[in-house]
């Protein structure tokens, strides 16, 4: 099976635009797919290559944009092949973002920005993204633009509905991010464009990954998920950790228990030390869960690195198991919270036992309800308060003997 950088690869080569005599690029999705992660891969993928790339958001603020590169980056760079990998630096040098949320942008416009960058700082770049694009598109309009500048332009675009065929004779290139079950499929909109090995985007993480390699496995599916293929990623720490590690063991998976110097820790099976730049990386989304759960941990640098290291804890796995108590803004109480919003940030399949409810409850997206969890992934998180009740005491181990008692 190719790794995900090999399919990254490939997706792109095919998808390439001639950036000496002009090319336009379309990704189509409705909202909240994925054209966004998309396009900082794509953006990514030409910055290896030593390609300048202008990356203007109609959406987003600019420090939500940095920020999403911040984090697919370390997504990216903990998988990354040698060959594959770029600094932060080279980031930083060539790439801008230009945000204008909630505005619309025309010719003229870009013209304007691509001159002022030109001028004032220096910065030509030959790969134009505009993100979030809405209204009157006038695609002819802009590959016009893309041949007088000799730049490739991806565009992407929001869609209710299915795209016509008609409005795509314009595009060198266009794809389509279509939601399937736990996947979602990047299907090529143009006969004539080269095609690709199937890839679909990775709706947990946002990483490009070969279609044969699903994030979760179907409770339906002819091959039954074994415990011994199954890793449990967590903190080791008393109460919650402690108990979903001990479950781990008495039925057969693998553990990986992160920590870090000064952590006090209760299990150690798997026990994995995070170094000073290891946590640096979880400190990427710190500012957007603070301002999410209305807190800040900025004073109390133990716990700032307990919350780096659950950063590891959510990014490794698929499916995110917690114990807690979900409040009336539907955020979870006390640290716990920190692990909830970062999976719910990166749309991973996650479920909280609410103590004072005595029942499990998934995430669909906009609210809590209440759903029975099956371990159906190889890479699960377990984590939640150090403090269990009975009820949830059984529920972590019945949740091990609903998924493995076959």
């Amino acid at each position: 099976m190719p790794s995900p950088n090999q399919a990254q690869k490939r997706l792109f080569d095919s998808l390439h635009l001639n950036m000496e005599t002009g090319g336009l690029g379309g990704v189509f999705a409705k909202a909240g797919v994925g054209k966004t992660a998309l396009l900082i891969h794509l953006a990514f993928f030409h910055i290896q290559r030593q390609k300048k790339v202008l990356h203007i958001s109609l959406r987003d603020p600019q420090a939500r944009v940095r920020n999403f590169y911040d984090e697919l980056y370390a997504e990216r760079s903990r998988l990354s092949e040698e060959s594959e990998f770029i600094s932060k630096q080279e980031v930083a040098t060539h790439r801008l973002v230009y945000s204008s949320p909630g505005q619309n942008i025309d010719i003229e416009d870009v013209e304007q920005l691509l001159t002022s960058f030109g001028e004032l700082i220096d910065f030509t770049p030959k790969i134009l993204i505009i993100d979030g694009f809405q209204g009157e598109l006038s695609p002819d309009s802009w590959k016009e633009l893309a041949k007088r500048k000799s730049l490739a332009i991806w565009i992407s675009i929001s869609l209710q509905e299915n795209v016509e065929e008609s409005d795509l004779a314009a595009f060198d290139s266009a794809i389509e991010l279509v939601p399937i079950g736990q996947k979602i499929e990047i299907h090529n909109l143009l006969p004539h464009q080269s095609s690709f090995s199937p890839i679909y985007l990775d709706p947990m993480t946002r990483r490009l990954l070969p279609q044969r390699q699903s994030p979760l496995n179907s409770p339906n599916s002819a091959s039954i998920l074994k415990p011994d293929q199954c890793t449990l990623y967590s903190g080791g720490a008393a109460g919650s950790e402690t108990l979903f590690g001990e479950q781990a063991e008495k039925w057969g998976l693998k553990e990986v228990n992160f920590s870090f110097s000064g952590h006090v820790q209760r299990r150690m099976m798997g026990q994995k030390q995070l170094s000073l730049d290891d946590l640096a990386e979880g400190a990427v989304s710190l500012q957007y869960v603070s301002r999410k759960l209305n807190r800040s941990w900025e004073k109390t640098p133990l716990l700032k690195k307990v919350l780096q290291l659950l950063w590891h804890v959510v990014s490794n796995a698929d499916q995110v198991f917690i114990i807690g108590t979900i409040q009336e803004d539907g955020t979870v109480h006390g640290g716990t919270g920190w692990s909830v919003e970062l999976a719910k940030r990166w749309k991973k399949p996650l479920w909280v036992f609410d103590q004072d409810r005595e029942s499990w409850f998934l995430w669909d997206g906009s609210d809590w309800v209440p759903n029975l969890p099956r371990i159906e992934s190889n890479k699960i998180a377990g984590s939640g308060t150090r403090f269990l009740s009975d009820a949830s005491k059984k529920a972590i181990e019945a949740l091990f003997y609903r998924s493995f008692n076959y």
